[in-house]
């Protein structure tokens, strides 16, 4: 397997979170309608996706100036060490509203010694004078009555979403694992570069979910030196045995297919239960995974289509945990 890092430039709002599994779906749509972006079949592929996954994607995140990346707080409960009930409480409420922390990405992390950052203070680490990453954007949605001429009740009543809005300056990478067998650096670059130029995810029909592809380039994974757990930076599925979990935040993945399916006569995917990024896995026998991603593939979650998987593959960070109380 070959590591990537990918740095994209988001150009317009985005209605779906960048998570890896949804982005790993939509890259599988790609592969689909031009098959000359991956060797021999898709279908071949992804029938061997339980044993060996040909592409793993992380979420997204932020990579800051010096070479560090601004990730979401480890899902690990935070308690002040205050005597007085009051100070203990106004200590813990505070840490609730730093929800970001600073990591170097090439070597192992100690959880006790991580300094978490408020959305300002990571957005400064960023570089961005407004000292926010990112706002939210409200999206009105209206569905004609064909009978009446306007709006109604029920299913022709007016409702919004949210979208999120990142600042101008603000930069996101992914973190890839290709089998070059399957797919080549090139064509997974290539396949990026259209979905940023169509969009990606919900509402991606009125503009949303636009970036332009900055870079990509190798990377090499951390070593374990010191580590006794990871760090997931995507949803994942962990594998039944062999895990404890320390702190994991849960996350349900409603799925719905994209392209021609979504039109389909049921294009929902049954819901999925998965451990949210910034989850803390320790493996039992202290051995660290050969690979750089945890987990396992998800099947029999579509009625439309079978051969439907959903990645539930991770990939992680080396964490020391041995000096939290």
């Amino acid at each position: 397997m070959e590591e990537l890092l990918c740095i994209v430039k988001p150009t317009s709002p985005f209605g779906t979170p960048l998570k890896g599994d949804t982005l790993f779906g939509q890259l599988c749509w790609e592969f689909a309608m031009d098959p000359s972006l991956i060797q021999g079949s898709l279908d071949s592929w992804i029938a061997r996706y339980e044993e060996a996954p040909f592409l793993v994607v992380s979420s997204a995140f932020f990579p800051a100036p010096d070479g560090d990346w601004i990730l979401p707080v480890p899902s690990y409960p935070c308690f002040s060490q205050a005597q007085q009930r009051k100070q203990r409480v106004a200590e813990e409420k505070a840490v609730k509203k730093k929800t970001w922390f600073k990591a170097n990405p090439h070597r192992s992390m100690n959880l006790s010694g991580i300094s978490r950052l408020t959305d300002k203070e990571a957005a400064e680490a960023l570089g961005n004078e407004v000292g926010l990453l990112f706002s939210s954007v409200r999206q009105s949605h209206n569905s004609i009555n064909r009978l009446t001429g306007t709006t109604g009740k029920e299913m022709f009543a007016p409702y919004e979403t949210k979208s999120r809005l990142y600042q101008e300056n603000v930069r996101l990478a992914l973190r890839l694992s290709i089998d070059t067998d399957a797919v080549s650096p090139s064509s997974v670059s290539e396949a990026l570069r259209r979905i940023g130029m169509t969009g990606f995810g919900r509402d991606a029909g009125v503009g949303f979910g636009q970036y332009e592809m900055l870079d990509m380039v190798p990377w090499t994974c951390p070593s374990w030196d010191g580590a006794d757990a990871l760090y997931l930076l995507g949803p994942a599925v962990p594998e039944k045995e062999g895990w404890e979990t320390m702190g994991a935040t849960p996350f349900v993945r409603y799925g719905k297919h994209g392209n021609g399916l979504a039109t389909s006569g049921n294009p929902f995917k049954a819901p999925v239960l998965m451990a949210a990024e910034g989850s803390l896995l320790k493996p039992m026998d202290e051995k660290h995974p050969e690979a750089s991603w945890v987990g396992s593939a998800v099947t029999g979650v579509s009625s439309v289509l079978k051969e439907t998987v959903v990645q539930g593959y991770a990939h992680w960070l080396p964490v020391s945990t041995k000096e939290v109380p």
